[in-house]
């Protein structure tokens, strides 16, 4: 009887441990991170924007302190393709008969979908 109580207890272990890491990849993988900031503080660094490229390389696009810069990651690592970018004009400076412009999304391996429109720069 012991023997198979100890069975059990092992793979009830198991398997709540590989649900807790299952979890832990996915909210990675999807992009939930811990935001921890302390009160009053300004944020200096924020991602503004990223594209997978294929399934090993996506295009990320950082702004600090008010400058953007276009960063390729990989497997091999990150590489600064252009930086010193002057961030975009926000959408409220942009002339009012301005064409939208549909912004695309690729989810994983899903067609492309048109999520949202911005008017033109």
């Amino acid at each position: 009887m012991d023997e198979i109580d100890l069975m059990r207890f092992i793979g009830a272990f198991a398997l709540v441990m590989g649900l807790l890491f299952g979890c832990a990849w996915a909210a990675r993988r999807l992009g939930f991170t811990a935001m921890t900031l302390q009160a009053g503080t300004q944020r200096r660094l924020a991602l503004v924007e990223t594209r997978r490229l294929d399934a090993r390389n996506t295009l990320a696009l950082v702004r600090r302190d008010g400058v953007e810069h276009l960063l390729l990651i990989g497997p091999t690592g990150a590489t600064l393709i252009e930086g010193g970018i002057a961030p975009a004009p926000d959408a409220a400076e942009a002339p009012a008969n301005a064409a939208p412009v549909p912004t695309l999304v690729w989810p994983h391996a899903r067609a492309p979908q048109i999520v949202r429109t911005e008017p033109l720069p």
